[in-house]
């Protein structure tokens, strides 16, 4: 079972940041319509990734430059809070079926809380996918990848917990954990000079 789970939830990630892509491209013409700054990209400062495997739904959504700072974490108050979702765009439906079905029949041993955590936490492996950055870039979006380093960004990947059982954003803990690992192999190779 265990395996099962852990090839369905490596087939997430991978399925997801791909449709992700594919929502964003069948969205272009909302995203060629956003507004451009003095250098012709996009005013978006954030994408979020919202995952609520409990209803089974998943859509995307931008935070526009002049969003106050009140609402930089209050998604469905930005202007284009869920231009795309699993219903609006096929691609995600099937993703969102799957993440409904682990988080309803987690493994003996694993609560539904935590199960939701591990589907964000993949969620937001995929939005922090290269090739996800490549693609806004592509339409003027000026959103860098985040690899291994802590670094900072005037840009915001967002997957939040929709119930709030832990209060972070969960591209940040990827982030730090990708930094802690790189940490980690360089001081082992030392270790071993």
């Amino acid at each position: 079972m265990v395996i099962l789970v852990n090839q369905v939830i490596s087939s997430i990630q991978q399925n997801l940041g791909l449709a992700i892509i594919k929502a964003i491209l069948e969205s272009k013409d909302l995203i060629n319509a956003i507004e451009t700054d003095g250098r012709g990209k996009k005013c978006v400062k954030a994408i979020a990734l919202d995952v609520f495997p409990w209803n089974g739904q998943i859509n995307l959504s931008f935070r526009e430059s002049n969003c106050d700072e009140a609402n930089r974490y209050s998604i469905a108050n930005w202007k284009y809070y869920c231009f795309v979702s699993e219903q609006s765009s096929l691609v995600l439906m099937p993703i969102a079926d799957q993440m409904q079905e682990l988080w309803e029949t987690p493994p003996t041993g694993v609560e539904q809380d935590e199960m939701a955590h591990l589907l964000f936490m993949t969620a937001a492996q995929s939005l922090l996918d290269k090739n996800v950055s490549e693609c806004l870039n592509n339409f003027g979006i000026n959103a860098p990848y985040i690899s291994e380093g802590i670094g900072s960004s005037f840009f915001e990947y967002l997957v939040l917990d929709g119930d709030g059982s832990i209060r972070s954003n969960y591209c940040d803990i990827v982030r730090a954990n990708r930094t802690t690992e790189r940490i980690l192999r360089i001081l082992e190779f030392d270790a071993r000079r």
